[in-house]
C-alpha cells in the first residue's frame, strides 16, 4: 500500500470515529489537523463518505444524524463478512470481538474493487430478472474490442470475484460470464 493510500485510510478512519461519536466537525479544522487542503477534506466528506446518514453537510460543518445510524450486531457482521467473502480474514466472531471492533480501528489493506455506484439501478434490475427468471437483452463490449455486440441470456447469478462483479447466465444453453460494468443498454424480457 502506498504512503498516500495509507494516509487516506488513516484519515478516513479517524474522521469516521469522530463522526460516529456524534462530533460536529469543521472542514477547516480537519484540513488543518491532517495537513491537507480544504478541497481534499470536502472530497472525503462529500464523495468518499457520501452514503452516511448526514444531519449537516457543510459547507463549514459536518455532523451525522445519530438517530438514523444502524447499530451493528454480531449476526449482521457475520452476514456481511460472508457476503463480502472476507469471513476468513477475521478470527471467529463472538460478542467480545464485535465490541472490540466497534472500539478499535481495524483496517483491511490491499482489497481493490470495481466501483459500481453509478450502476445501482441496473444491478437491482438484474437481481430482479434473476429472481423472476426473465431473459435479459444487452450490449456487451469486450475489453479489446471497440464495438459492442448484442447478447440475450437467461441470467441466474451475480458473482463478485476479486472485487469485480460478473453476470452469469445461459446463452443458447451454454453458460457464459459477463463483466457487469461492460454491459450497457439492458432490456428485460419474459
Amino acid at each position: 500500500m502506498s504512503a498516500n493510500t495509507k494516509k487516506l485510510a488513516e484519515r478516513l478512519s479517524a474522521i469516521l470515529v469522530d463522526l460516529h461519536s456524534g462530533q460536529r466537525l469543521s472542514a477547516h479544522g480537519l484540513a488543518e489537523k491532517y495537513g491537507v487542503s480544504l478541497k481534499t477534506i470536502k472530497r472525503d466528506l462529500g464523495q468518499r463518505l457520501d452514503n452516511l446518514p448526514w444531519l449537516e453537510t457543510g459547507p463549514q460543518f459536518y455532523c451525522l444524524d445519530t438517530q438514523q445510524m444502524q447499530h451493528t450486531n454480531l449476526e449482521t457482521l457475520t452476514r456481511f463478512c460472508w457476503f463480502a467473502a472476507i469471513k476468513e480474514l477475521f478470527p471467529p466472531k463472538d460478542q467480545a470481538f464485535l465490541d472490540n471492533l466497534l472500539k478499535d480501528h481495524i483496517l483491511v489493506k490491499g482489497l481493490k474493487y470495481e466501483n459500481i455506484q453509478g450502476l445501482k439501478q441496473q444491478f437491482l434490475q438484474l437481481e430482479q430478472a434473476i429472481d423472476l427468471y426473465h431473459m435479459v437483452y444487452f450490449d456487451y463490449c469486450k475489453i479489446n474490442e471497440k464495438q459492442a455486440k448484442p447478447y440475450t441470456i437467461a441470467p441466474y447469478g451475480l458473482v463478485n470475484k476479486n472485487g469485480i462483479w460478473y453476470v452469469i447466465g445461459l446463452d443458447q444453453g451454454r453458460e457464459k460470464t459477463y463483466n457487469f460494468v461492460q454491459i450497457s443498454n439492458v432490456v428485460f424480457g419474459r
